[in-house]
């Protein structure tokens, strides 16, 4: 018989010479096609109420043509592909996760869906199209690169499910400009194609990226569990190993989350540019009948471009860094009167009357992030409310150090006692009905807290839900003299416009000039550097994130060159500024911008210099 003393020599010690199993964390390519499939159908479902906006000022355009056949043939198409979506994503869905069978029947339907929207939008060019005029012959090829830009975000996903909508598109569009008298153009007909063979070449670097990235949370997927395998053999090794596994997952969802976010905002400038530019056209009494469905267009662009705001914000929120604070004098009043300009709007269509009782104290802050923690909290009651009131109130004691006290407040359905705790993570949604990404309350919280402040939230279920923020500030004695930018214009102002991408290039151009400035469009560094060289600007808007030289690049070299240059340097970037070298500009605007943005950081940058926008003739 073997006794204690040899059991305890001999067992532990064959255990610890037995190594653990190797396991294969590599998916292999049926799996990552099935997740890209699976995700191009919600993707596709997900754009539906911007194809339905799409789709309705196409027909409006048509019947005030005269074109009631055409227009009614079109909507029929726009209602199939968008039905069809619908249906693609509930029955597929249920289905989840998807088999090798299913999967192949999914990417077959996003393929023809894909096809039938391509037709949808080639119809449109060959019968509408021709036979718009003025505002309406410009909107539509607009809408078309619209859906071509929107499409590159899902549709590489699945297959050939692009090139089968893109391919009528570009085809139809550039045929209209070769054969019918009034819009015939080559030179037209050749931007047309080289715009679908540009599309399409970034839309295959857009699957190869998410190829990547499907692998890698794939991977992700297979470790946790190869993770909870080898806790069974030795525990305290496996904690270490599953800590080490969520840090990598938190690595790759934000690497993912980044990534998108880009990709998303950067087509997103050039449709919410657009949707601007339309908004400038039709603002008189001609175009009344267009200015609803330019509005609807408008509304949806917002959405996307605040979703899109939310998921860079949750990005920088979880970097060491966080997010920049830039303090300035500002007035709180006018503060929140900004924050809840389109949501006071939103609140009057649904019936909801907003209070506001907010002092008109000057402080010494960051008002993008007030806005920002202003603009989640009001956005969170407006969702949450269906009848009733919405209440802002804020203020500020006396006391050194002075605090700032703003509450929100709402007579919506409340949140769940159980609910509460969980109310400021990331992603979390009161209820699977609540639209949005889950976001807006956790980024809140991170921006408080950064600022040195608290959030608290209260609640009862079916009387309402208060939000308070407290945060440190400095109370200025004298008013801040803000210019006037609502008014401001920028008529004959010299503007250089620098992008490499030519939708997103012209989209800010043609605004800007929609907004009296003459711009001058460069496609990269070099040719801007010309440019600045021969020419003289009162300010360039320069792209960060372009191929060779950079953004960053080209403002080093034209300080360098001229130390002492009057043009104002303004970057746009879809990803953020770099602390390192935010010296190299006067100014920053986040893509997607809408155009009292741009307008008034221009201003602004101008008037720094003693400049005044307003006053030049």
């Amino acid at each position: 018989m073997m006794s204690n003393q040899d059991q305890g020599a001999d067992g532990p010690k064959a255990s610890r010479d037995e190594k653990p199993p190797r396991w294969d964390h590599s998916p292999d390519a049926g799996e990552t096609t099935r997740a890209m499939t699976a995700n191009a159908v919600v993707s596709a479902a997900a754009n539906v109420p911007l194809l339905l906006a799409a789709v309705g000022l196409v027909i409006y355009l048509a019947f005030e043509a005269g074109l009631s056949m055409p227009g009614t043939i079109f909507g029929g198409l726009g209602l199939a592909v968008s039905g069809w979506r619908w249906s693609m994503s509930k029955r597929y869905r249920a289905r989840a996760p998807l088999d090798e069978a299913t999967e192949r029947s999914a990417r077959r339907e996003v393929e023809l869906n894909a096809g039938l929207a391509g037709l949808m939008w080639g119809y449109g060019a060959l019968a509408i199209y021709p036979h718009l005029k003025e505002v309406a012959q410009i909107a539509f090829p607009m809408m078309v690169a619209g859906s071509a830009g929107v499409a590159a975000l899902y549709a590489p996903l699945a297959g050939r499910a692009y090139l089968y909508m893109i391919v009528p598109q570009v085809a139809s569009l550039a045929l209209a400009h070769l054969a019918f008298d009034g819009l015939r153009s080559i030179g037209l007909a050749i931007i047309v194609a080289g715009f679908g063979f540009t599309m399409y070449r970034s839309a295959q670097l857009s699957k190869a990226a998410g190829e990547r990235l499907a692998r890698a949370l794939l991977e992700r997927d297979r470790l946790r569990a190869d993770h909870a395998r080898l806790a069974e053999l030795e525990l305290a090794e496996a904690k270490v190993a599953a800590e080490s596994a969520r840090n990598e997952a938190a690595a790759t969802r934000d690497l993912f989350i980044a990534k998108v976010s880009h990709e998303f905002r950067t087509p997103l400038q050039t449709i919410v540019a657009l949707a601007d530019l339309l908004a400038l056209k039709t603002a008189d009494d001609k175009s009344k009948g267009l200015q609803e469905p330019v509005q609807r267009l408008s509304r949806a662009a917002d959405q996307l471009m605040h979703q899109a705001n939310d998921l860079a914000a949750f990005v920088r929120a979880n970097k060491a860094a966080g997010y920049e604070i830039r303090e300035r004098p500002v007035r709180l009043d006018e503060v929140v009167a900004a924050s809840i300009v389109e949501l006071r709007e939103l609140a009057h269509r649904k019936g909801i009357e907003v209070r506001v009782a907010v002092p008109e104290v000057s402080l010494h802050a960051d008002d993008m992030r007030l806005q920002q923690i202003i603009g989640n909290l009001v956005s969170n009651a407006v969702k949450y409310t269906s009848t009733g009131h919405i209440e802002i109130r804020a203020e500020v004691d006396g006391r050194d150090p002075c605090t700032m006290t703003l509450w929100v407040s709402d007579t919506g359905s409340g949140i769940a006692e159980d609910a509460l705790p969980n109310v400021f993570d990331p992603w979390f949604r009161g209820t699977r009905e609540a639209r949005g990404l889950g976001l807006g309350l956790s980024i809140v919280r991170s921006l408080v807290a950064q600022l040195g402040g608290t959030a608290e939230l209260t609640s009862e279920m079916g009387q309402g839900t208060t939000a308070c923020i407290r945060i440190p500030v400095k109370v200025l004695e004298q008013a801040p003299k803000r210019p006037s930018v609502g008014t401001a214009s920028l008529s004959n102002l010299r503007l250089l416009v620098v992008d490499d991408e030519d939708s997103v290039r012209s989209a800010v151009a043609d605004l800007l000039r929609a907004k009296g400035a003459i711009c001058v469009e460069a496609p990269g560094t070099e040719e801007a550097l010309k440019e600045l060289e021969d020419h003289a600007y009162e300010a360039a808007l320069i792209d960060i994130q372009m191929p060779g030289a950079d953004g960053y690049e080209l403002a080093r070299r034209q300080r360098a060159r001229y130390p002492r240059s009057e043009t104002r340097l303004i970057a746009m970037s879809a990803f953020g500024l770099a602390q390192e070298h935010s010296g190299l500009f006067d100014a920053y605007v986040a893509k997607p911008a809408k155009a009292d943005t741009m307008v008034g950081t221009i201003v602004r940058a101008l008037e720094r210099r003693g400049f005044s926008a307003a006053n030049r003739t």
